[in-house]
């Protein structure tokens, strides 16, 4: 039933500066703005979202994957990155996480992990996580190029599409009944695995 990811979806709580800081910054290209329809609302189940202003930006290399950023009603619709479950961390394939580091500087995005390999192998993924201008989670990662044995791709612009999107649950057996019993998802091994930024959120 699911395949592969086409947008993600933020709720923000003013769009123009969001806008600006993904062109600015990530080279992030406006592709469409209007309002969410009363269909689409329907098929989110959220009839709340009817109407409301929204922004799809895509990466410079033209891949056909979306950020969608909706404009909140209040802060009580935003949420604190960590500390929720479900949909909770947006990952995104870049060339240089490092040169990117030192590019976001005095930015709207702030670095909270900064780059570091993920395994100790020559072609391991290198990633950090980053808050965005509305406090949204981000992961840039560098996979070298057929360096994945999943076939998640690699960075062909210095910042390119989302290729991951992150869940969080109370229960990893429940989280995978459902991915692999009622989506019908391939299951690899649980993995036990230190995420150092939210080890601190939860402190």
């Amino acid at each position: 039933m699911l395949k592969t990811i086409a947008i993600v979806t933020l709720l923000v709580r003013q769009l123009a500066p969001v806008e600006g800081a993904y062109r600015e910054h990530l080279d992030y290209r406006t592709v469409q703005r209007g309002e969410i329809s009363a269909e689409l609302a329907g098929a989110w189940d959220s009839p709340g979202m009817s109407g409301r202003d929204y922004v799809l930006m895509g990466p410079a290399s033209g891949a056909e994957v979306y950020l969608r950023f909706v404009k909140a009603a209040s802060r009580r619709e935003t949420v604190r990155p960590f500390m929720t479950h479900g949909w909770n961390a947006t990952e995104i394939l870049v060339e240089d996480p490092d040169l990117l580091a030192r590019r976001l500087a005095g930015s709207p995005f702030r670095v909270i992990g900064p780059p570091a390999d993920l395994l100790t192998t020559t072609d391991s993924p290198r990633a950090m996580q980053v808050l965005g201008p509305a406090g949204e989670l981000l992961y840039f990662t560098r996979i070298i190029p057929g360096g994945s044995g999943f076939d998640l791709g690699a960075a062909s612009v210095p910042v390119d599409r989302v290729f991951i999107t992150v869940v969080g649950g109370p229960s990893l057996a429940e989280l995978r009944r459902f991915y692999g019993q009622v989506l019908g998802l391939p299951l690899g091994d649980d993995l036990r695995w230190r995420i150092d930024v939210l080890a601190r959120a939860h402190r």
